[in-house]
């Protein structure tokens, strides 16, 4: 599944996000290592315009294991 920008604002608009979305942006925080929170994935994630770009450049084989 793709996903663009234009989705990005969508769900950066959410209050309360639906529990996946939450799921999902709780993991990337996790991995780019943010606080795992709603305000802070709103912040730090979807509020950067590059986040796509980061995500798909993360090189999963860098992340600490104490973030696990």
């Amino acid at each position: 599944m793709n996903i663009d920008k234009s989705q990005l604002n969508i769900i950066k608009s959410f209050t309360s996000p639906p529990p996946l979305v939450v799921t999902v942006l709780s993991s990337c925080c996790l991995l780019f290592g943010f606080k795992e929170s709603w305000d802070d994935a709103k912040k730090l994630l979807l509020g950067d315009m590059k986040f796509l770009e980061k995500l798909i450049d993360f090189d999963v084989t860098k992340v600490p294991e104490k973030r696990f």
